[in-house]
């Protein structure tokens, strides 16, 4: 009896000291993951801008509309680029760790996905079409310094609206849908040049305010989903 109790102690030990390291390689699974949809993101913008002469698609693309594609309904640039076929799987689109991976929201929009800078002609000194249009694309000829130029990412927009969604299709850089630093404090994005990496929010402020024309400040989402200034 005295020998069985020792060994359910030094099991329980055991599981004591084994269960924080599972649950850390499982949530760097799931990173990994996110970061690999970002990539395959990244591959669907590039055969974009091939088709388009150069141009990277951008928030969302005021041409097309919902007679275009029907039952679709796109939203932002994730719902475009599937809508238009550069994206096989809508899913790849979003982070599979949002509790809600379902990137179609009720009314038939893809809400629930990564999301691109929105009003990119306020942010992005270079590359913007038409100042006047937010819809318009982002000329990649034009992007300086395209390897610390956040394009899409994992963001959060805290809203009884979106109650029910755990990932936004817009962020902007100080506002309440803002970068989310879902998995391990990271905010997990994809840059202009194609490469995808998870950035500790001060890195990613560093990042992006030397291509912005009037940010000086931003804020983000914790993993505890909390807005706060990035400091």
């Amino acid at each position: 009896m005295i020998e069985l109790l020792v060994v359910v102690a030094i099991i329980a030990i055991l599981a004591a000291m084994l269960l924080p390291a599972l649950s850390k390689a499982r949530d760097k699974a799931k990173s990994i993951n996110c970061l690999s949809n970002l990539k395959n993101c990244g591959l669907a913008v590039a055969v974009y801008a091939d088709d388009h002469g150069g141009m990277y698609i951008s928030y969302g693309t005021s041409v097309f509309s919902d007679s275009v594609f029907g039952d679709y309904k796109p939203c932002g640039a994730v719902g475009n680029l599937y809508a238009m076929g550069y994206m096989k799987e809508i899913r790849v689109g979003s982070c599979a760790s949002a509790l809600n991976p379902n990137p179609r929201w009720t009314d038939g929009r893809y809400y629930n996905t990564y999301g691109t800078c929105s009003e990119p002609h306020k942010y992005y000194e270079a590359g913007v079409q038409a100042a006047t249009d937010i819809w318009r694309g982002i000329d990649s000829k034009k992007i300086k310094q395209a390897s610390s130029c956040p394009f899409f990412l994992d963001a959060y927009f805290n809203s009884s609206t979106y109650a029910s969604i755990d990932q936004f299709w817009g962020w902007h850089p100080n506002s309440t849908n803002s970068p989310y630093a879902r998995h391990d404090n990271l905010i997990n994005t994809l840059y202009m040049d194609g490469h995808a990496a998870g950035t500790a929010p001060l890195e990613f402020k560093a990042n992006f305010l030397p291509h912005s024309k009037s940010v000086t400040s931003m804020k983000y989402y914790t993993k505890d989903r909390i807005n706060q200034p990035i400091q």
